[in-house]
C-alpha cells in the first residue's frame, strides 16, 4: 500500500484532511504502524533472503542484513537451522569469551548479532593512518540538505568542527570568529559532487545521520593509498545510517553466501505519496491511525490503547487466515464400532 492511499483512507477518521493535512497524517501513520511493527511480526513483515559472507578489517567473518530487513530471526547452515546469540551472550559464563581474540574461525557453533553499524562494507580500506569520509547525492538536490557523520581521530579522540552560523560551513581549521555552533564530528553540504573535509581522517566512523532529501545519497570512504569504497547509502526518507551485522559461526566460514529469514525494519519517515507502507489492512490503518491520534492529539489515553488493541487483534486474525499454516490444522481419526449408527451396526 502506498502512502496516498493509506493517507486519503485514515484522514477522515482522525479529523483531518488529505492532501491539506499531509504531514500530519503520513507523521500519525508512521507512529501507527511501528506500533503494530513493536508488538509482532504481521503479514508481509518477514522475508527470506541469501546474504554474502564477508571478511572484515580483523580477520572475522560475517554478513550484513539487508537494510530493508535487518532482523534476523532464523539461519541455515549445513542443512540444519542454527541459534543466534546476541553480542552480550559471549561475557556470558557459558559463552565463548575469546570471540574477539579468535584465530580464524574456530570460537563457537552459532551466529552472532553484533547490533547496528554506521557502514556496511569497506572491505579492502586501510584504516590504520585515517581515512576521508565524502558524500555525493545520486540525483536531485534540495536545499540545506547535509549529512552528519560522528567519529574519532587515530589519537582516539571524538572529532569536533565549528560552523559559521552566517555562512554555515563547517571547518577542521582553528576557529578565529566568536559566533560558531560547535559540531559534533562533521557536518557536509549534500551534492552532486563529491564533498569531504580535506585536513580530518577518521580512524571510527561511529554514526552517520543526515537531512530528508530529495535523492538517496553515498557515503565514500578513501583511505590513505587512495583507495575508494561506498560504506553507506541512506534513501531520500532515511535519517540515519543502520547496517545490522552477524559473526558466521565456526562451520560456515568456507561458504560464500547464507540463507536466512528476516523482519523488515521499523516504518522510515513517510515523505512522498509513493512512499510504501508495510501494513496495508484497511482496517488495521485505522485503527492504528485513530489509536495514535487520540493518544497523543487528543490526550484520552485510554480510547487510544483501545484503538491500538483492535488495530493489532485486526492483523492477527489476517495474519492466521492468510499464512499457510506450519501444520495441518485439521485432524481425521478411524472410526470405531461404537461411533457407528444404529443403523449401520451388525445385528445377529
Amino acid at each position: 500500500m502506498n502512502a496516498e492511499y493509506a493517507g486519503r483512507l485514515v484522514a477522515k477518521f482522525i479529523d483531518k484532511q488529505y492532501p491539506n493535512d499531509r504531514d500530519s497524517i503520513f507523521e500519525i501513520l508512521r507512529m501507527g504502524v511501528n506500533k503494530a511493527w513493536q508488538e509482532g511480526k504481521w503479514l508481509g513483515m518477514t522475508a527470506e533472503f541469501f546474504v554474502s559472507i564477508k571478511t572484515d578489517c580483523t580477520g572475522q567473518k560475517y554478513f550484513i542484513a539487508p537494510p530493508s530487513h535487518p532482523i534476523l530471526l532464523a539461519l541455515n547452515g549445513l542443512n540444519q537451522g542454527m541459534s543466534i546469540r546476541d553480542k552480550h551472550f559471549m561475557f556470558h559464563r557459558n559463552g565463548y569469551g575469546d570471540i574477539r581474540n579468535r584465530d580464524g574461525c574456530n570460537w563457537s557453533q552459532d551466529a552472532y548479532d553484533i547490533g547496528s553499524v554506521a557502514i556496511a562494507d569497506t572491505d579492502g580500506i586501510d584504516y590504520s593512518m585515517g581515512v576521508h569520509v565524502g558524500v555525493r547525492a545520486l540525483g536531485l538536490v534540495g536545499e540545506n540538505e547535509f549529512v552528519n557523520i560522528n567519529g574519532t581521530y587515530l589519537d582516539g579522540e571524538r572529532i569536533y568542527t565549528y560552523e559559521d552560523s552566517k555562512y554555515g560551513k563547517s571547518c577542521g581549521c582553528e576557529v578565529k570568529e566568536e559566533s560558531v555552533d560547535v559540531i559534533n564530528g562533521i557536518k557536509l553540504k549534500i551534492s552532486n559532487d563529491f564533498s569531504y573535509i580535506s585536513n580530518i581522517r577518521f580512524k571510527e566512523i561511529s554514526s552517520i545521520t543526515k537531512s530528508i532529501t530529495k535523492s538517496p545519497v553515498e557515503i565514500i570512504v578513501i583511505d590513505a593509498f587512495n583507495n575508494g569504497r561506498r560504506a553507506a547509502r541512506l534513501e531520500p526518507n532515511q535519517r540515519f545510517s543502520k547496517y545490522r551485522k552477524y559473526l558466521v559461526p565456526n562451520e560456515l566460514c568456507g561458504r560464500e553466501s547464507l540463507h536466512g529469514l528476516f523482519k523488515i525494519g521499523q516504518q522510515e519517515e513517510i515523505i512522498n505519496p509513493s512512499d510504501q507502507i508495510m501494513i496495508s489492512n484497511d482496517e488495521a490503518l485505522i485503527s492504528l491511525a485513530k489509536g495514535i491520534h487520540n493518544i497523543y492529539y487528543k490526550e484520552q489515553q485510554e480510547v487510544g490503547a483501545n484503538y491500538i488493541l483492535q488495530g493489532i487483534s485486526i492483523l492477527e486474525k489476517e495474519k492466521r487466515e492468510e499464512e499457510s499454516p506450519e501444520e495441518f490444522p485439521i485432524q481425521v481419526d478411524a472410526m470405531s464400532y461404537s461411533d457407528l449408527p444404529d443403523a449401520l451396526r451388525y445385528n445377529s
